[in-house]
């Protein structure tokens, strides 16, 4: 298309000062469509050169970052049909500007969005240096000049700048008809109410919920979720078919064929056999109900354990196992016996793993040396599968984390971060200023935020002092929080009124319930861990020694 037909014979022009062109993209967006607009400028962006682009569609956008400190700003949005381009401005003083040049029938159109920072002087210069960019000029934006000429209420020093200017030269200054400052008053008040109306709906709805309806935990659970993807049956399906044809693919790495033939034999075999009594056939409802009342049940933990019953078990070393983790432990004074002994082990577990065709990934596996000594591992290597396992000074098991020293440091700081997270995403219900009672404020922390910091804490409760007033602050902070407490009032007050333990006494307590429990436990690998006096001299801590602490 040759260039005179491209050029523009109309332009619709709008200006807009955002306040933050980042919140205020979207409405820009809808007013740019419903109005049609050629070209958009605006002004107080408050952007900086790490911030992308709020780009509009069907809009190219030119923008001029304030380049030091917060604020100001501009950006000019042109719809990207009309024939244009971006122009220099020469160096200003106190004045921000964006320009782009537009070809039109009448000659070319140089377009400047502006911004004037409210608390410093207007120079003339910076007006005349705009002006002169081009024969046909129009400058809009902020320029905090106020004046009665234009409609202000009264004149600042800026404003008798710019009317002088303009009696001087043959500028012509167009205002709203109405001064701005109000329409953002009506504006914010208007924020303010629906801010207020949401606060006391939330207020009320908070003050209905209880513990009696499980009102309370749907909220909190609300909360507390992360939003998801939203998927298609047909994306969820295919998601579920990959799940299962890689964790029930056949493992015929190193099979053990003759193993296998002779399983498969015997099954054929215990088919094949004649059944005295008549049996009817399963129809597909019966099937349906069977599986129906199977969802929640403990069969699957129970066939899994059926299956690894005959894991072996090797001399001078314990396999403790949970679920599809496990460990193998040993003890002794050598380090060069505990590598040898842990090495046997793996050895014979890694026959059975072949001979029934368990896959067992070796980069997950990690070894660590629990003692008091200065060094850190043993003498040798352990090696599975081909696969050296590495050895460290810590590792996370059962979602704890050991250390090598068994000091336990980082568990706290993790149970602490931990506690800390919880009592964020339940915020906006336990806060200084929300309507819920206290009695539910507590409720939540003894039953929410307390269980996920407590964790296993009658494994790790004989850390230090210092460490456990770690998370006693945590639960300083969230009293002081839930009561609304002002500076003066003591700590061990708030838990008297709360009837809330503290993080000692709530260690000693669930430390008695767990080792009473853990010495009937119908595992004797469990009593034989717990089967020793912690009254009696021993040369380091264990566990239950945490049943002697004292406040």
């Amino acid at each position: 298309m040759p260039a005179q037909e491209r050029r523009v014979r109309s332009l619709q022009i709008a200006f807009h000062n955002a306040r933050g062109l980042r919140n205020s993209r979207n409405e820009l967006e809808i007013f740019a469509d419903d109005h049609e607009l050629d070209v958009l400028l605006v002004s107080e962006t408050n952007l900086n050169a790490g911030i992308a682009d709020p780009k509009i569609r069907g809009y190219e956008l030119y923008r001029s970052d304030r380049p030091h400190g917060p604020g100001g700003g501009t950006a000019i949005y042109v719809r990207r049909t009309l024939p244009h381009y971006q122009i220099a401005l020469p160096v200003l003083q106190n004045l921000e500007a964006t320009a782009v040049r537009i070809e039109t029938v009448n000659g070319p159109l140089t377009i400047i969005s502006c911004y004037h920072p409210p608390q410093i002087l207007l120079q003339e210069n910076d007006i005349t240096e705009i002006l002169d960019t081009g024969a046909s000029v129009i400058a809009a934006g902020d320029f905090n000049c106020k004046h009665q000429v234009w409609g202000s209420r009264r004149a600042n020093r800026n404003g008798r700048i710019l009317l002088e200017l303009a009696d001087n030269t043959d500028m012509i200054i167009e205002a709203p008809p109405e001064p701005t400052r109000e329409a953002n008053r009506l504006g914010n008040e208007v924020k303010y109410a629906l801010i207020d109306h949401r606060n006391d709906q939330w207020e009320r709805k908070l003050e209905s919920l209880t513990p009696e309806d499980n009102s309370i935990w749907r909220m909190a659970k609300a909360l507390r979720s992360n939003k998801k993807p939203l998927f298609s049956n047909e994306e969820k399906a295919e998601a579920f078919a990959d799940s299962l044809e890689l964790q029930c693919r056949p493992n015929i790495e190193d099979a053990d064929v003759d193993h296998i033939e002779r399983i498969e034999h015997q099954i054929e075999d215990i088919l094949s056999r004649q059944i005295e009594t008549s049996t009817t056939p399963t129809s597909p409802a019966e099937v349906r109900k069977i599986i129906g009342s199977l969802k929640g049940s403990v069969l699957s933990p129970t066939l899994y354990a059926i299956f690894t019953a005959d894991i072996p078990k090797p001399d001078q070393t314990k396999i403790a196992l949970y679920a599809d983790d496990t460990a193998i432990l040993t003890r002794s004074w050598s380090p060069v016996k505990i590598t040898e002994r842990l090495q046997r082990a793996v050895v014979s577990l890694e026959t059975w793993f072949r001979l029934w065709r368990i896959d067992v990934n070796p980069d997950k596996s990690s070894a660590i040396l629990f003692t008091r000594r200065r060094f850190h591992r043993p003498v040798g290597e352990i090696e599975m599968f081909e696969q050296l396992i590495p050895w460290k000074n810590e590792v996370r098991y059962l979602g704890i984390s050991f250390d090598n020293h068994l000091r336990f440091n980082n568990q706290v700081e993790y149970a602490k971060t931990r506690g800390q997270m919880v009592r964020g995403q339940l915020n906006s219900l336990v806060n200084r200023r929300t309507k819920m009672s206290i009695k539910n404020k507590i409720t939540i922390y003894r039953t929410m935020i307390r269980p996920s910091m407590m964790y296993g804490s009658a494994i790790w409760g004989t850390v230090s002092h210092t460490q456990l007033q770690k998370l006693q602050i945590v639960q300083n902070k969230f009293l002081r929080a839930a009561f609304n407490a002002p500076w003066f009032v003591r700590n061990t007050q708030l838990h008297r009124d709360a009837n809330l333990p503290t993080i000692k006494e709530f260690l000693l307590d669930d430390a008695r319930k767990f080792y009473a429990k853990a010495a009937v436990h119908p595992n004797p690998l469990v009593r034989e861990s717990v089967n020793y006096d912690e009254n009696a001299p021993m040369r380091h801590k264990r566990p239950k020694c945490l049943l002697l602490r004292q406040d």
